[in-house]
Formats: structure tokens, sequence, C-alpha cells
């Protein structure tokens, strides 16, 4: 609240002053003008953090969750994929007991096909292990996010803290 009256003195005083002394470059109305607008400038970098850091905490959210479903998937995937590698191994060992060209193409159908679940038993954890990695990412991401959105914060408050110091300076 205090600050919303500091803002409308600086305003009013910026107002009144202007049209008297336009015409000198270091008038009492210009040096208001311009602490009022570092002022704006400190404001504005305090919500840009604000709204940064909230991005932030979205991004890290969406990162956890991220992470969290791959690693269900990673466990799920990397079972399949053990299964899948097993009953190929099995499939192997019974090859060539086929007694006729019917039952050796058979036995060749049954391995390919095993072959191909087991690629795609492989090409799931490989991408479930992506999955994780861009979780991570963006947790990191948000995190930095955060961090500049805060380093933003400061630097507004200090500019803000500043222009109050210099119009109770041109004020006195």
């Amino acid at each position: 609240m205090l600050k919303r009256h500091f803002v409308f003195a600086l305003s009013a005083a910026a107002l009144t002053t202007l049209g008297a002394c336009a015409t000198s470059p270091d008038s009492f109305g210009d040096q208001v003008a311009s602490v009022s607008k570092e002022w704006q400038r400190g404001e504005d970098n305090v919500r840009d953090g604000e709204k940064l850091i909230e991005r932030g905490k979205d991004q890290i959210r969406k990162g956890e969750k991220q992470e969290k479903q791959a690693q269900k998937d990673i466990r799920k995937m990397t079972a399949s994929l053990s299964d899948a590698k097993e009953d190929f191994a099995v499939q192997t060992a019974l090859t060539g007991t086929a007694e006729s060209a019917t039952d050796a193409e058979a036995e060749a159908k049954k391995l390919k096909a095993l072959e191909k679940a087991v690629k795609k038993a492989e090409d799931a954890l490989d991408k479930a292990q992506k999955e994780e990695k861009q979780g991570r990412e963006n947790v990191r991401d948000g995190k930095k996010k955060i961090s500049r959105g805060e380093d933003l914060i400061k630097k507004g408050r200090k500019q803000m803290k500043e222009a109050e110091e210099e119009y109770k300076d041109i004020n006195s």
C-alpha cells in the first residue's frame, strides 16, 4: 500500500511540475519523472521475476512428473526386454529340431517375431530413458528459471529502493 502511495506521489509531483519546468533539463519535474521511471522499471523487474519463478515451479512439477512416469516405464520395459530376450534364447535353443520344411519355416517365423519383440522392447526402453532424461532437464531448467527470477526480484527491489532514496534527496 505504501508503495502505491509512493508511486502516486511521484506521478502527481511529476505531472504538476512538468508543465512549469518543461524547459530546463534538470528541473524538479524532470528529476521526479526520472525517479518515477526508475521505480517503474524496478516494479517491472519484480513482476517479471515473480512470473519467471512461477514458470520455473511449473516446469519443475512437469519434470518431476515426467521422471516418475519414465521410471515406471523403465521398470516395465526392462522386464519386457528381459522376457523377450529369454523367449528368444529359448526359441533359439529349440531351433534346428524341425522335421520338415514347414516346421523349419515356422521356427524361422517364430524367431523373426521374437527378434522384433526384443527390438520393440529395446526401443521402448530407450524411449523411456530419454523421457526420464528430459524430465531431469526440465527440473534443472525450472531451477534455473527460479534462480533468474529471484535475481530479477532482488534487482527490482534494489531499483525501487534507490528510486525512493533519490526521491527523498530531490525533495529535501
